[in-house]
Formats: C-alpha cells, structure tokens, sequence
C-alpha cells in the first residue's frame, strides 16, 4: 500500500494542485533569490576586493546575529574554564600536601 492519499472528489485535488503551485512558485523565488545574493556577494568582490566568504559571514551576522551567537557561546566557556582553572588553583593551594606510600619507601 502507498503511503499517498487518493482523492475521489475533484475539488480537493483541485486544491492540491494548487497548493503544489504555489509551493513550486515558492521553489521558484528561493532559487532566483539564491542566485541574486551570490551576485551581489560576486559584486562586493569585484568592486571593493571584498571576499565573498566574508560578504556571507558579514550578511549571516546581519540577518540573524549568528557570529555574536558564536562569539558569546566562546566568551561563556572562557569565563568558565578560567573559573574553573581558579577554582583548582586554590584548591591544590590549600589541600596539605600528603606523602604516598612510593614517597615513604624512599
């Protein structure tokens, strides 16, 4: 058995055909947008010797602050790992120092 629904009545394939349309026009606009941000990334290299890679991040940044996004997670984990490097530094400070078996032996 198909996992695709048959439709007797004409009116809902009707319908389905033209949510299929839309969704093809849909396919159709993503693709000439796609086309048109690779152009204009092209231009920012060729009229300012800005490269397209940096255009992008430039543009990804803009749009959904995704560098920031990255940078803040980094600055979180710095910030913990040094906390956690103060926390052992004080930790081994302030431990005696004990003398194990092999330190006995000599």
């Amino acid at each position: 058995m198909s996992d695709i629904p048959t439709f007797s009545n004409p009116a809902d394939k009707l319908k389905l055909d033209g949510m299929v349309r839309e969704a093809v026009i849909a396919h159709e606009k993503i693709k000439d947008l796609k086309s048109f941000l690779k152009d204009v990334a092209e231009r920012a290299k060729e009229e300012l010797g800005f490269p397209t890679a940096s255009f992008n991040g430039l543009v990804a940044e803009r749009f959904n602050d995704k560098q920031s996004t990255i940078l803040e997670k980094a600055e979180q984990l710095v910030e913990l790992n040094e906390e956690l490097l103060e926390l052992s530094r004080k930790h081994t400070t302030t431990q005696p120092t004990t003398t194990t078996s092999r330190d006995e032996e000599e």
